[in-house]
């Protein structure tokens, strides 16, 4: 190629427009989904099925524990006679997750303490959903044989008691 004609072809080039480069789009946020059941859950509850049942939770950020008071009157519970069942669900990576202990009656008359299984299943602004077993495993002497039977599972949903319009103070 002769000088003149490949200064003739650079500048030629150099008329020509440049392809257009897209800009970079800005890159998306990425929102953290809120867990439901990482909010302070602390505050009365009353059994969605059965309203004799109210559970007073407190609530520290890592642990929910659940008080359990029965009445049948329609009134308040009787606070100053103490709970004789409470939940405790722990928030760790497994769920949110924990126990009900109780007390159990045996056919011989004798009262003992007893636990099981309890996992949260929903939560939200109105209420929480359990799965519990239907009863706990406990033999004469307040022993937990040694291979108990699996138990069934029941959901209780529990209603805010602010948010169902039953409002009642310890």
């Amino acid at each position: 190629m002769r000088p003149g004609r490949v200064l003739v072809f650079l500048c030629a080039l150099s008329g020509c427009p440049r392809p257009v480069v897209p800009a970079v789009a800005p890159a998306a946020r990425l929102i953290a989904a809120v867990d439901p059941c990482s909010v302070d859950l602390s505050g009365w509850y009353v059994h969605a099925t059965d309203p004799s049942w109210r559970y007073q939770g407190r609530d520290d950020g890592g642990t929910l524990e659940l008080s359990v008071w029965r009445t049948f009157d329609g009134g308040a519970p009787a606070f100053d006679a103490g709970s004789t069942v409470s939940l405790t669900l722990w928030r760790g990576d497994g769920g949110f997750a924990g126990e009900v202990r109780a007390l159990g009656g045996l056919p011989s008359g004798q009262t003992c303490p007893m636990s099981f299984p309890v996992r949260v299943t929903r939560c939200d602004d109105a209420g929480l959903a359990l799965l519990a077993a239907a009863d706990g495993v406990i033999g004469e002497g307040c022993v937990t044989p040694a291979r108990p039977r699996n138990p069934a599972m029941l959901e209780h949903v529990l209603t805010r008691a602010d948010a169902g319009g039953m409002r009642f103070s310890p």
